[in-house]
């Protein structure tokens, strides 16, 4: 082993990790030997619990950092909501707008093509003739059938009778 496994400012005597080897400073030759106590675990001291204001202030200071936590979570999120709605918003009232542009050119196209309609109607060389009344024809109405002998009164429902007090006229 290399002289560099030594630790700076231990002294042979001090305890060390099983993997590292004291050297010797003889000046002859160099020696490694496993430190003293390197099979043994030494338990560090125990501390004193730390006063109730400073437990408290620990536990306040944790706190606070989940609550910023979180409240960058909520603020994230609801930054990011907007800027979706926004956008999503923006996309469909240009498709409103294209719509509405949409139907004024179809309105216009159909009032156009009445109107040259009319013209044509007009015109003397397509036939039609201005609409009179001694040109209307009169379709007579067709005779009402009579009730069938198959219907008897009892399966045909009697009309509800509107109580005269309310004054409505039959009509409604």
């Amino acid at each position: 082993m290399a002289s560099g496994l030594q630790r700076a400012g231990r002294s042979r005597r001090s305890p060390a990790p099983s993997h590292l080897y004291l050297v010797s400073d003889t000046p002859v030759a160099k020696t490694y030997w496993p430190a003293k106590g390197a099979g043994q675990v030494r338990q560090l001291p125990r501390q004193a619990p730390a006063p109730l204001w400073l437990r408290w202030l620990i536990h306040l200071q944790r706190g606070s950092a989940i609550a910023a936590i979180g409240m960058g979570i909520a603020v994230s999120i609801a930054y990011c909501s907007t800027v979706y709605i926004q956008q999503l918003w923006a996309k469909e009232y240009r498709t409103l707008k294209q719509l509405e542009r949409n139907q004024r050119q179809m309105t216009t196209v159909r009032e156009v093509l009445k109107d040259q309609m009319a013209q044509q109607a007009e015109a003397p060389e397509t036939g039609m003739s201005q609409l009179s009344p001694q040109r209307l024809i009169f379709v007579p109405l067709a005779p009402t059938p009579s009730p069938s002998i198959a219907s008897t009164p009892s399966t045909i429902p009697a009309p509800a009778k509107v109580p005269p007090a309310l004054g409505l006229p039959l009509g409604y």
